[in-house]
């Protein structure tokens, strides 16, 4: 695996979008920050059977 390939858990998609109540601002910031690295330069893996797809828009779905 090389170093720009990610796994994104939910709650730090919750935090950047301001989901997370019990996120700090450095924290939202920080969640912030990773994404925007990820999504320039990065990968992000998701598995095949799309679960992961699945839990994002049920959990971010506002």
């Amino acid at each position: 695996m090389t170093s720009n390939m990610r796994i994104i858990d939910t709650n730090v998609l919750m935090a950047a979008e301001g989901m997370a109540e019990q996120a700090s601002n450095a924290c939202v910031e920080n969640c912030l920050n990773e994404l925007k690295q990820i999504q320039s330069k990065g990968i992000c893996l998701l598995d095949a059977q799309g679960e992961i797809l699945h839990e994002y828009s049920s959990r971010l779905s506002r």
